[in-house]
């Protein structure tokens, strides 16, 4: 944040309900990828980006080791993720 101080979390999740269901129902504040937010306004978020400035972007790393098959739910997950990130690219 720029200029205004430093947050410092009492959770943190990789569960974009969790995150929803905290943000709803206990008055918190969450930040979540965008990929996570699809629908989030018509379940009654508010939703604002926070400026490049302010937080610069992350990198994410989807990688499977050589010979080593993923688990149905990893694979599902991860599916989705590179498809809509490559939509984003091109």
């Amino acid at each position: 944040m720029a200029d205004r101080g430093q947050l410092f979390p009492l959770v943190e999740t990789e569960g974009f309900e969790l995150i929803r269901y905290s943000v709803k129902r206990e008055g918190t504040i969450g930040f979540q990828g965008l990929i996570g937010l699809s629908g989030a306004v018509a379940k009654g978020l508010c939703v604002c980006p926070i400026p490049l400035r302010d937080m610069p972007l992350g990198s994410l790393l989807l990688g499977q080791m050589r010979g080593r098959g993923l688990s149905v739910a990893t694979s599902r997950l991860g599916d989705p993720v590179s498809v809509a990130l490559a939509s984003r690219v091109q």
